[in-house]
């Protein structure tokens, strides 16, 4: 697993079980997936004029219906970035709630394939585009969805950069 293991990589239920069994656990911190993804393709997560806070969700409801669900209604008004795990099969159903919530159809979002390997893609979309399946076949997993104004931050980054260079 890759990332930190405390990050959606069930580090706790493991070192849970392990201790209860009497085992030791020693954890090798690792960097979350969401902050390795957003380095690699300079993305900030938060900006001063633009992004105030961010939350790590996961985008793939429990097999197990018992656990409670991410309130993305809820999410939507709480928070400006919003960066989704394990989210690519249910992209356009998460974007439906946020469209819902009164999140903009043009709001800016990106998935980061592979992100820190050379297999790494990037796509670009709005939130209505996901809601209508656009990313449905052509993101594929592994890969973190950063969903937000931050986007553009991180579009004119790059697009400054492409200029530095020629």
């Amino acid at each position: 697993k890759g990332g930190d293991p405390f990050v959606f990589g069930r580090g706790g239920e493991e070192a849970l079980a392990a201790l209860q069994d009497g085992l030791e656990v020693r954890v090798v911190p690792g960097i979350t997936a969401a902050l390795g993804a957003a380095a690699a393709v300079e993305l900030p997560l938060t900006h001063r004029h633009t992004s105030h806070s961010v939350a790590f969700v996961t985008g793939c409801p429990a097999a197990d219906l018992s656990e409670p669900r991410v309130d993305w209604r809820s999410m939507a008004r709480a928070v400006d970035t919003l960066v989704l795990y394990m989210g690519v099969r249910h992209l356009a159903d998460i974007a439906a709630e946020l469209l819902a919530a009164g999140r903009p159809a043009d709001e800016p979002a990106v998935a980061i394939e592979k992100a820190t390997t050379p297999e790494q893609a990037i796509h670009y979309f709005t939130l209505e585009e996901l809601r209508g399946g656009l990313a449905e076949g052509l993101v594929q997993a592994p890969a973190i969805v950063v969903i937000g104004a931050v986007v553009r931050i991180q579009q004119e980054l790059a697009a400054l950069a492409r200029q530095a260079l020629v």
